[in-house]
């Protein structure tokens, strides 16, 4: 019965799973088998999935805002329960936490900020390859940082004894950790432009001239960027949402147990 408790969270993480590699099939069902292409203005199929307000950053938001009001509920619901403050605090900063990285992603704060100290900092306007840029998006990712690790400094001695949710938990902060310092040092060296290009020559030959087309199409970046850009790092960016919600609501059952548990043993006591 024990794998039972857990099945909205594994469902949750399964979910996440199935859509990114969905996405995947689909654009080389599109690109090998020449089927019709998805009804959208971009010229890439590629981009129609996992580009900008696309299918999986879609699925990604819905993801990220689902954890949210998991958490904000686990929040609440603690705070009315006879359990010290200190424990409303893990669930709380993962709320505001989720909530900021579903404003960044939806709204794009990040790249607004970064191209507000820009333009104040050289007073003209420039490509997106500069310090100013760099050092703006990583002072933001550490903003969001403080409050999901103030979750988990707050969290770990409530999930590190329960195997599946400390598991959700550590997938979903790796991944969201690995696709921050990815997106936030793409311009140092330009290693997307690189590490696209090598894998675009290891990929199907339908996928790379997909690709291609994004070539001249957004910005100054070459079709490369956009391969790490939106392909790969959207699909990291999936399994960490997707491992947090199933992490939130593993953690949110684990929870009901234990004060459902504490609360029978003081009835009994006090009986």
């Amino acid at each position: 019965m024990r794998p039972l408790r857990y099945l909205a969270a594994d469902l949750a993480f399964s979910m996440g799973i199935a859509i990114v590699a969905g996405c995947w099939i689909l654009w080389w069902l599109i690109e090998t088998h020449h089927l019709e292409p998805l009804p959208t203005n971009t010229p890439s199929t590629m981009h129609a999935i996992f580009g900008e307000y696309q299918i999986i950053e879609k699925w990604q938001h819905r993801f990220l805002l689902a954890g949210a009001i998991a958490s904000g509920g686990i929040a609440f619901i603690k705070r009315y329960m006879d359990v010290p403050v200190r424990h409303i605090y893990a669930p709380l900063l993962l709320c505001l936490g989720l909530l900021l990285m579903y404003f960044e992603d939806v709204y794009n704060t990040r790249h607004l900020l970064a191209d507000l100290t820009t333009s104040w900092v050289f007073q003209e306007e420039l490509t997106r390859r500069n310090w100013v840029r760099i050092l703006t998006e990583f002072t933001y990712y550490g903003f969001i940082a403080m409050f999901m690790l103030g979750a988990a400094a707050f969290g770990w001695r409530f999930v590190r004894s329960n195997a599946r949710v400390k598991g959700y938990f550590v997938l979903g902060y790796s991944c969201y950790a690995l696709a921050s310092l990815a997106s936030a040092s793409r311009y140092i060296g330009d290693w997307y432009d690189k590490a696209g290009a090598f894998l675009m020559s290891v990929m199907p030959s339908a996928l790379s001239r997909d690709i291609d087309k994004m070539e001249g199409w957004l910005d100054e970046y070459p079709a490369a960027f956009w391969l790490i850009d939106f392909a790969v790092e959207e699909s990291v960016e999936m399994f960490a949402a997707s491992s947090l919600l199933a992490g939130i609501i593993a953690f949110g059952i684990s929870s009901s147990i234990m004060m459902a548990g504490s609360f029978w043993r003081q009835q009994k006591t006090a009986g």
